[in-house]
C-alpha cells in the first residue's frame, strides 16, 4: 500500500549570540500534532504507521518532533560554531524534546539528540561531516540512533542549498545500505 501523510508543522524562536566566526543559538520549538494514524482500516494504519517509521528512519530519529503522530512536542534546541584554522568549522548541537500523547493509551516520552560537526568552508561553499546522535530516552527496547551525514552547502546570501545524504550507523535503522 502506498500512504501520503503529513508531518508535524513547527514553529520555533532562537536567541542569538556571537559574532561571524564564532557563534550559537539556543530556542524553544512547538511541533503541532498534525500528524495522525487513522483509527478506522487496518491498511491504512499500516500504510501511516510505515510512512512515519520511514520518515523518523530517514532521518536517523534527528528532530522527531517533525515525524512523531499525535503527539505535541515542546523541544528546546541548541547549536555552537566556531572557525578555526582559517577555513574550518567546528560545531556541536542539540536538543531536548518532550513528546505529550494526544492519542490514547500512549505516554510522555523525551528525547535527546546531540551532534557534531567538521566542515570546510570557503566563501558561500561549505562540504562537511556530522556526526548525530538520537535517544528516545523514556521508550523501550532499542532507542539509540547514529547516523553519520556528509554533505555539500552553498550559501547565496541568505538562502541555501544543501545536498546530505544520512548514513544509520547502527540499530534500529542501519546499518546505512543494508
Amino acid at each position: 500500500e502506498t500512504s501520503f501523510r503529513l508531518g508535524n508543522p513547527a514553529i520555533a524562536g532562537h536567541f542569538l549570540f556571537g559574532n561571524a566566526r564564532n557563534n550559537g543559538r539556543v530556542g524553544v520549538l512547538l511541533g503541532l500534532p498534525v500528524a495522525q494514524i487513522p483509527d478506522s482500516d487496518l491498511v491504512d494504519i499500516a500504510a501511516a504507521s510505515g510512512s512515519y517509521t520511514l520518515a523518523v528512519a530517514a532521518r536517523g530519529l534527528w528532530d522527531l518532533w517533525l515525524y512523531s503522530p499525535e503527539t505535541f512536542s515542546i523541544a528546546f534546541p541548541a547549536r555552537y560554531q566556531a572557525i578555526v584554522a582559517g577555513h574550518l568549522r567546528l560545531a556541536a548541537e542539540g536538543a531536548l524534546g518532550i513528546f505529550i500523547a494526544t492519542g490514547d493509551g500512549r505516554d510522555t516520552e523525551m528525547g535527546l539528540q546531540f551532534g557534531g560537526e567538521i566542515a570546510y568552508v570557503d566563501g558561500g561553499f561549505d562540504l562537511g561531516l556530522r556526526l548525530r546522535n538520537a535517544w528516545l530516552v523514556t521508550a523501550d527496547g532499542d532507542n539509540f540512533q547514529m547516523a553519520l551525514e556528509p554533505y555539500v552547502r552553498g550559501n547565496l546570501g541568505s538562502v541555501f542549498l544543501q545536498a546530505r545524504l544520512t548514513m544509520n550507523v547502527d540499530d534500529p535503522y542501519g546499518f546505512a545500505f543494508d
